[in-house]
């Protein structure tokens, strides 16, 4: 009904959690009016090096954009490291006595290949801004970590390499965001891959199964609050018998890049594809949802691949199912709260689906080949091209590994 609507519209921003709408102005093309250019605040940046720190070596280093341009790539900066001498009367064993000063010069970019190994990956530029740059530095150092030591002045001119990781963005450019969606992402397809690499639910990421735990809760009492026509309140209910095909259809672009008119996730799992990890960090995830909220009920789907199940037997086969699935799932001490008591499984593949679809005669030659499909056996054979499809993605082996 109603209720199960709002839930699923809702629910598949399960998939962005963790991740807010916030991104850089330089990514997909413009539709919406934009700065070019940043404050001189936002120019310079100061970084401190972990290790150095752990040396008990004091450090900063700052990096200024040479240009305010949004789309600048070249910047200057400076470092400093001071270790002063050791003062008392003993004599130490060890020492390590440095003031270094350095400047240097980088340039930034993105890129779809790993520059080290050459290997494709469609998302990584999304993550990382690689930099090459050329270093200037003296230094004047006292070390002895032996019977002999180094001690002097020394300049020094090399290169470096290397990449840094994003781990906020800017919140002014949210904007770009809902304009993007408002556009099925047409001409933000930069921005599409970026917000299709960020963290999602279903990988054991705790701000990201927090806030998908808080969405959960919020909707359930939304619906909760209602009434129906005699006064009793609805119950939430968080499972979909392939009715996520039919509200998908009616949903638009979603914040974790998915496009509008394009099925939703099934139930409380994962959207297809979006956890990368193995079923024992899905169900990381999972636990933290409140299930004792989704009191008209909830449902889950897992495709399991055969070959995970060793035993000679089907008897043998079973025992592993039980002790592999059920167990950590249903019996698992480390669950607090509800279990999941709605779950269905299909142990096969895409590809022996596949198979049976373009040539059924010879991997069903009865005509019939069956699936479970939410709360009863079904000929696969029979469904609609649009569900047999649904069937082969949600199997989604990534996962569901062991």
């Amino acid at each position: 009904g109603y209720e199960t609507l709002i839930i699923i519209t809702y629910f598949v921003m399960l998939a962005v959690f963790g991740v807010s709408a916030q991104t850089a102005a330089t990514r997909g093309k413009k539709k919406v009016e934009e700065p070019d250019t940043m404050p001189f605040k936002d120019r310079l940046s100061f970084r401190t090096n972990e290790v150095d720190w752990v040396l008990s070596t004091a450090n900063i280093g700052a990096e200024f954009d040479i240009s305010n341009s949004v789309y600048n790539r070249y910047t200057v900066g400076a470092v400093l490291k001071y270790n002063p001498k050791s003062k008392g009367t003993l004599v130490p064993k060890y020492v390590y006595d440095l003031f270094e000063a350095k400047v240097e010069a980088r340039k930034y970019w993105r890129t779809d290949k790993n520059p080290r190994t050459g290997k494709q990956n469609p998302h990584s530029r999304y993550w990382r801004a690689y930099y090459a740059g050329v270093w200037f530095d003296y230094m004047d150092i006292n070390l002895k970590l032996s019977q002999t030591g180094r001690k002097g002045k020394a300049y020094g001119i090399g290169g470096e390499f290397g990449y840094n990781i994003f781990v906020k963005e800017r919140p002014q450019d949210a904007d770009l965001l809902i304009e993007a969606l408002k556009n099925d992402f047409d001409g933000f397809d930069e921005l599409r891959e970026w917000l299709l690499a960020c963290p999602k639910f279903g990988n054991n990421i705790k701000e990201v199964d927090d806030e998908a735990a808080k969405i959960a809760e919020k909707i359930s009492e939304i619906v909760t609050s209602q009434k129906n026509y005699l006064g009793n309140p609805f119950r939430a209910d968080w499972s979909t018998p392939s009715t996520h095909l039919l509200y998908g259809y009616w949903v638009g672009a979603t914040p974790d890049g998915r496009k509008a008119r394009t099925e939703l996730n099934y139930g409380v799992d994962p959207l297809f594809g979006e956890a990368s990890n193995g079923l024992g960090f899905r169900m990381l995830s999972n636990m933290k949802l409140p299930f004792s909220m989704f009191n008209g009920g909830y449902a889950s789907h897992m495709g399991i691949n055969p070959r995970f199940f060793t035993s000679p037997d089907f008897e043998g086969k079973g025992e592993d199912f039980s002790d592999r699935i059920m167990t950590p799932l249903f019996f698992n001490c480390e669950s607090e709260g509800v279990r999941p008591f709605y779950l269905y499984v299909n142990v096969t593949t895409p590809e022996t689906l596949r198979k049976v679809l373009e040539n059924p005669k010879k991997y069903a030659p009865s005509g019939v080949y069956i699936m479970r499909i939410h709360g009863t056996f079904v000929n696969f054979l029979d469904l609609s091209p649009d569900i047999q499809q649904d069937i082969i993605m949600r199997l989604d082996l990534e996962s569901t590994r062991l």
